[in-house]
């Protein structure tokens, strides 16, 4: 896992927060000793060392390992890391400053995850964020909960004799301090893997429900529509075929297929049998639209005497109704010129469907 420094703003704001306070407590404290032991006098040599000691001991616990700790991170060091952690593990017990800023360092490795993705489509320069020290092995893992675990007696024990007013052995007080350090250590480690571990697993995908026969009849109507509110639009558009447009929304059936073949009076749709009798009918001013491939409906009734004496069909073509298997006792009555051999039709009116109206035509006259 690798950040780039110059383009994660918590790295670098942490780097440099822990570089400024190292470089400046490191120079105001050292020249505050100097300034001490310069001056000969007994108070400065008293205040000297009651302020040595405790510039020592802030220097190699916090100081120290901030300024290069953030140093490292701003130059892109991957044990940089190391002394961040060990010193924010120092600071979490400082409330409520040293407890923010401790907090704020785990925030910043905490976060390295989400932030690599990021670096990597800016294409900054890397920075690899887990130091290898903490990479350790069985062995190294069980020696340090070993230490830990020793570390923590010792400090319980102490502590215990001082709450009860007690003066402890001189081993047990010795230890004290680097038990704590230990203990330090080994709460650093596990602090590094808890933040190294992905907090998340990942889950197999979940297939998409499948919608129910209502909501797919439902997305068919919407695209139906959209798509003959399109048309409609396109065609309303078109000076040719604003009038089919609005035949359409009159409730007619009106396909691309049977504009264009109502749009050109010379076409023909049925078989080379049929195409005479169907250019005829075109050319007498019948309205015939097409239906289907080889198949055109026509207008009017027929008369079948003068179309035989007129046009002479030949023998694979026939008149006549069409069966009515399959259809209602209350549907009309329908005839059409067939052709046998191909399938071809031209569906005409019966005589019966047209009755009385005497403003159907009949052909041929």
């Amino acid at each position: 896992m690798i950040l780039s420094a110059p383009a994660v703003a918590p790295v670098r704001i942490l780097a440099w927060i822990h570089l400024f306070l190292g470089s400046v407590g490191l120079l105001a404290g050292s020249a505050l000793c100097l300034a001490l032991y310069q001056v000969p006098s007994p108070r400065s040599l008293t205040a000297l060392q009651f302020v040595g000691p405790f510039f020592l001991m802030a220097a190699i616990l916090y100081l120290v390992p901030a300024f290069i700790g953030g140093l490292g991170l701003l130059t892109g060091k991957s044990w940089a890391w190391v002394p961040i952690i060990f010193i924010s593990v120092l600071l979490l017990p400082m409330i409520p400053i040293g407890t923010a800023l401790g907090g704020f360092g785990f925030w910043a490795l905490a976060n390295r995850r989400r932030t690599a993705g990021r670096i990597r489509e800016q294409g900054g320069e890397p920075i690899p964020l887990q130091p290898r020290l903490f990479r350790l092995g069985s062995t190294g893992k069980t020696l340090l909960t070993m230490a830990g675990t020793g570390s923590g007696f010792v400090v319980v024990l102490d502590v215990g004799f001082q709450l009860h007013q007690q003066v402890p052995p001189v081993i047990l007080s010795h230890s004290f301090f680097p038990a704590t350090a230990t203990i330090l250590l080994a709460l650093g480690y596990v602090a590094v893997r808890l933040m190294a571990a992905p907090t998340t697993r990942a889950l197999p995908p979940i297939a998409p429900i499948p919608p129910t026969k209502h909501q797919q009849l439902s997305l068919a109507q919407k695209a139906f529509a959209d798509e003959r509110r399109l048309r409609l639009g396109i065609m309303a558009a078109d000076p040719e075929r604003r009038q089919y447009a609005a035949r359409i929304e009159a409730g007619e059936g009106w396909s691309d297929d049977r504009i264009a073949y109502h749009q050109d009076p010379g076409r023909t749709a049925t078989c080379t049998h049929l195409q005479p009798i169907e250019r005829a009918m075109r050319a007498a001013g019948l309205d015939l639209r097409l239906d289907r491939d080889l198949t055109v409906i026509a207008p009017c009734t027929i008369n079948e005497a003068r179309l035989r004496e007129f046009y002479q069909p030949g023998p694979t073509v026939h008149y006549g109704a069409i069966p009515d298997s399959g259809r209602s006792y209350e549907d009309p009555p329908s005839a059409a010129l067939k052709c046998d051999a191909c399938k071809s039709l031209i569906y005409v009116i019966h005589p019966l469907e047209a009755g009385v109206d005497r403003s159907l035509r009949s052909w041929p006259p």
